[in-house]
């Protein structure tokens, strides 16, 4: 296959093939992804605990509905009047639901959360910033030179305390943007979600008015809006997504650090957004499809599924990281190579 101009899943067989013809590069992934394996069996299973045993609590949104009324009916009006007799306290005041749903957690639960969230921010980060710290270096070698890796190719890694830093350093930008971005887009869409969902009413201190086109016509509105929104942020995500991680891998194998690495990977990603949208599209499809059935079914029960979870999801982290290594040669061709394009025309 050429590699040049790679399209996204030509990126990930590209990646699939790196595995297949190295035994080696597998035994020394498998090695390497094992602390992180260990710590999030652990995580994992805590996770999926603490959600199963608190989902009245986090799912409570659905007690967030409109006021009941008693309806005076005027067929003739241009507005509907309704008399207004029940107002939930929380009502119009959606925005402030994961503050009141942390103020509704135990104590111990808001401890178990707090535990959470310091293991996901802190030791998980860390143990998978040094599996991505020796599969980006191995992978390079082994598609750039194309060739088969030895033992010795281990210890070939650059370990000295500056270049460390300076991967920490951008590794740091990394989950701080993503985890702010997340967050950010999360809140986003549950406020604009109750202004829309309300937006037809309109309350005096007798009666509330709403428009006829609510219900029906206005629920299919809603969806479409919120569904639309919904969509341009994730969009959004994935693309500062992808130039996140392409500026790890920056950091990895250019030795460029902190925002300078961050602001190379966007300028060289500006040929191939798709491809880098599309890859972490199936990666982060990958990383839900295998929570999901486990926070349904409740698999921290059982350890063999919980066990099976954490092995392809270790093996979906590696094959990203090694697609991203693809990905940057690819868009390293894209720049360059439509730059030697130009001087020669």
């Amino acid at each position: 296959m050429a590699r040049n101009n790679l399209k996204a899943f030509d990126i990930i067989k590209e990646a699939f093939t790196i595995f297949a013809k190295n035994t080696n590069f597998i035994i020394f992934t498998s090695l390497i992804s094992l602390p992180l394996f260990c710590f999030s069996l652990y995580f994992e299973a805590s996770l999926q605990e603490f959600l199963l045993q608190n989902s009245s609590i986090l799912l409570q949104a659905k007690d967030h509905e409109t006021p009941e009324f008693h309806q005076l009916v005027d067929e003739n009006s241009d507005f509907i009047v309704q008399y207004y007799y029940s107002y939930p306290e929380s009502y119009g005041k959606s925005w402030s639901l994961p503050l009141d749903i942390v103020r509704k957690l135990s104590n111990d639960s808001l401890h178990k959360l707090l535990q959470l969230s310091f293991l996901y921010l802190v030791p998980f980060h860390l143990l998978e910033l040094l599996t991505v710290l020796v599969i980006v270096d191995l992978a390079s070698k082994i598609y750039r030179e194309d060739k088969s890796l030895t033992f010795n190719n281990i210890f070939d890694i650059k370990t000295d305390g500056t270049r460390l830093w300076g991967i920490l350093v951008t590794y740091g930008y990394v989950v701080f943007f993503s985890t702010c971005t997340l967050l950010g887009f999360l809140t986003l869409l549950i406020t604009y979600s109750d202004i829309i969902r309300y937006f037809p009413y309109e309350y005096s201190d007798l009666f509330y008015y709403y428009m006829p086109f609510r219900s029906l016509d206005f629920d299919v509105f809603f969806h479409l809006v919120y569904g639309a929104n919904f969509l341009l942020l994730l969009g959004i995500y994935l693309g500062w997504s992808a130039i996140w991680n392409l500026g790890l891998v920056i950091s990895v194998l250019k030795g460029t650090y902190g925002a300078k690495a961050l602001g190379s990977s966007a300028y060289l990603s500006l040929r191939s957004v798709q491809s880098g949208m599309i890859l972490m599209l199936v990666f982060s499809i990958w990383g839900v499809g295998l929570r999901f059935p486990c926070l349904v079914y409740g698999c921290y029960k059982n350890w063999i599924w919980t066990v099976a979870q954490i092995s392809l999801f270790c093996f979906g982290n590696a094959l990203k990281w090694v697609s991203f290594v693809v990905y940057f040669d690819d868009c390293i061709k894209r720049i360059f190579g439509k730059k030697v394009d130009v001087e020669e025309g």
